[in-house]
């Protein structure tokens, strides 16, 4: 089990790499006058699975609204190639693949965005165990834990403060 100081330099060595693609994405942008497209999902948006100032960043963000679930879902209608689709989603940060499942997760894509759309509709516990087949005390353990994360990650989400030094 890592310590938290060497878990923090892990976090941000992995983070340097996150805002440096945004450094090169804005450059080409200013470069051609263009905007950057953001990819961060719904999914990701809900949990703050991104990297501030790094894959957050953006000028525009088309999917913000979409679980990643419903992303694939718009792939396949947009004929986007298989060997992208069938991709694990992944920070793509280490050297070792780890998919966004098996590191951040712990369970099938499907069954997280249910549960994150549940959770967002406030659905009873009876209609998530009729739609994941989960039992209500895991679907319990699995939303602490959701919002867990949720709240752990409310900094990534937030705009900066403002020092207010005019008043």
């Amino acid at each position: 089990r890592l310590k938290a100081n060497d878990y923090l330099e892990l976090i941000g060595l992995q983070n340097v790499k996150q805002r440096s693609r945004m450094l090169v994405q804005y450059m080409y942008a200013e470069k051609l006058n263009y905007a950057v497209c953001g990819t961060t999902n719904k999914t990701e948006l809900f949990l703050g699975q991104f990297v501030k100032y790094g894959d957050g960043g953006s000028d525009f963000e088309p999917l913000a609204d979409c679980y990643k679930v419903q992303v694939y879902a718009l792939g396949r209608l947009l004929n986007v190639n298989e060997a992208i689709m069938k991709r694990p989603p992944s920070a793509d940060t280490w050297s070792h693949f780890t998919s966004d499942e098996e590191f951040y997760w712990r369970m099938p894509l499907e069954i997280l965005d249910q549960l994150l759309y549940a959770q967002e509709h406030q659905l009873p516990t009876e209609v998530i165990e009729k739609n994941t087949g989960l039992s209500s005390e895991t679907i319990e353990k699995v939303l602490i834990h959701i919002n867990r994360i949720r709240d752990s990650t409310e900094y990534v989400r937030a705009a900066p403060p403002i020092c207010y030094i005019s008043r």
